[in-house]
């Protein structure tokens, strides 16, 4: 199997403030060579843990990476990023809520780990994130699903569901002689 490996560079900026940016290392990440068309999509979303200038020795960055979206953080000062097990588990959404990560699976199922808790600095055995809801919640065919923080600090799973329009999709039979 061939492998290209990409090198992005990221940094975290604020745009309203003339504070010096985070500049991030590059993910470790290898895309097959059938996949360089999910490369601009190759880092669909990044959150912090808290602001970086108010807290600049106490911040944690995640990153979901790859098409099949599987999550990596490093903490403040770090060189390098900390890759969550199990690899090719694939992550829907996540967020920071209560001090916690959380991180809906694409199986609908929300698991939380504990990014400031956890030995980022042993490879061998990286962090594992917990699943405390069960396996399959909801039903299986649920198109995407959002974790989200409501106004009176209660944390939300939001689910949507595709649902085709009654003759959206034609299908045509054809014989082949």
């Amino acid at each position: 199997m061939h492998h290209l490996k990409l090198v992005d560079f990221m940094e975290v900026r604020n745009p309203f403030t003339k504070a010096n940016p985070i500049y991030l290392p590059p993910l470790n990440a290898h895309v097959l060579v059938y996949e360089p068309f999910y490369y601009e999509h190759y880092v669909p979303k990044v959150i912090l843990s808290a602001d970086p200038t108010l807290n600049p020795e106490n911040y944690v960055v995640v990153a979901l990476y790859r098409c099949w979206f599987e999550l990596a953080f490093i903490k403040a000062g770090q060189n390098s990023w900390t890759y969550v097990n199990p690899a090719g588990t694939s992550y829907g959404d996540v967020i920071f809520y209560k001090s916690q990560l959380y991180a809906v699976t694409s199986f609908v199922a929300i698991g939380s780990l504990d990014v400031y808790g956890s030995d980022s600095n042993n490879p061998s055995q990286p962090p594992s994130i917990k699943l405390p809801t069960p396996r399959k919640p909801f039903r299986f065919y649920c198109f995407h699903a959002y974790l989200v923080e409501s106004t009176q600090g209660d944390l939300l799973h939001i689910l949507r569901y595709y649902v085709p329009k009654p003759g959206a999709f034609r299908f045509c039979n054809r014989h082949i002689l």
